[in-house]
C-alpha cells in the first residue's frame, strides 16, 4: 500500500479530490465529489472482476471523458456474458469429441453466479446501496465454501465421466483385438498366418516357422507335411 493506508481510529471520514488509475475508481472519487470508505468497496469489486475474469475492466471505454461519461454518470459496469464464457462457448465436433474422451479438459465457468451477484452489489452507482464490508466477508467465506463443495462435485464428475470414456474406449478398441479373431491355421508356407474374423478368412503375413498347428493338432517340418 506505499505506506498511504492506516487503521482507521476515528469515526467516519468524509473526503475529496482523485488520486488514482480511473478504471478502478468509484464514479463519485473520479467525479470529484465527497468520498468515504465505500469508494472502496467499488473498487474492490474492479478487481475482483478483473481477477475473476482475466480481462482488462473498460478497455472498451478509450478516453477519460468517455469513462466518466459511461461510468460515472449512465452507471455503465465491466460486462460478463455466459455466451463469452469457455464453458458455454460452441465447440467443434473435434473440440467437442476431444472433450468427451477426455472430460477432465473441458473448460468451466470462469466466474461462479454467487460472485456475479456480490460484485453487482459492491460496484453499485449509490454509494450507501453497496454492500458494506462485514456483509462482504461473510459473502465471501459462504462463496468460498460452495465454490470447494462445487469443484469437488465437479472433480468427482469428471472423474466418473473420465473412467466412462476409459471403459467406451477400452470396448471400441477390443473390437479389433486378437480375441474376436480366430486362429485357424500357422505355416511356414507361404509364410502367411490365417485368421478367422466373423465370416471371412483374411491372411496376415508372419516371420517364417518350423511347425504349425491345425485345429489344435502340432506337426513338425521333418514329417514332410
Amino acid at each position: 500500500d506505499f505506506g498511504l493506508s492506516r487503521e482507521i481510529t476515528s469515526g467516519h471520514q468524509t473526503l475529496r479530490g482523485a488520486i488514482g488509475t480511473m478504471r478502478y475508481m468509484a464514479p463519485e472519487v473520479c467525479l470529484d465529489s465527497s468520498y468515504d470508505c465505500d469508494c472502496d468497496i467499488y473498487s474492490y469489486s474492479i478487481l475482483c472482476w478483473e481477477l475473476w475474469t482475466q480481462k482488462v475492466p473498460f478497455e472498451e471505454l478509450a478516453t477519460p471523458d468517455l469513462y466518466r461519461e459511461q461510468v460515472c454518470q449512465r452507471g455503465y459496469r465491466p460486462l460478463y456474458s455466459p455466451e463469452e464464457d469457455p464453458l458455454f462457448r460452441h465447440y467443434s465436433h473435434e473440440e467437442e469429441q476431444y472433450h468427451q474422451n477426455y472430460p477432465q479438459h473441458r473448460p468451466v465457468q470462469t466466474v461462479p453466479n454467487e460472485i456475479l451477484v456480490l460484485l453487482s452489489q459492491a460496484w453499485k452507482q449509490d454509494p450507501k446501496a453497496r454492500i458494506r464490508w462485514p456483509k462482504t466477508k461473510n459473502q465471501l467465506a459462504l462463496i468460498e465454501t460452495l465454490v470447494g463443495l462445487q469443484l469437488e462435485e465437479r472433480e468427482l464428475s469428471q472423474s466418473t465421466s473420465a473412467a466412462v470414456a476409459a471403459v467406451n474406449r477400452a470396448q471400441a478398441q477390443s473390437q479389433f483385438s486378437a480375441t474376436n479373431f480366430a486362429p485357424i491355421a500357422y505355416t511356414s508356407r507361404p509364410q502367411q498366418q490365417y485368421f478367422r474374423n466373423s465370416d471371412r478368412e483374411e491372411p496376415i503375413q508372419v516371420e517364417t516357422t518350423d511347425s504349425f498347428s491345425l485345429r489344435d493338432e502340432d506337426f513338425d517340418e521333418d514329417l514332410g507335411i
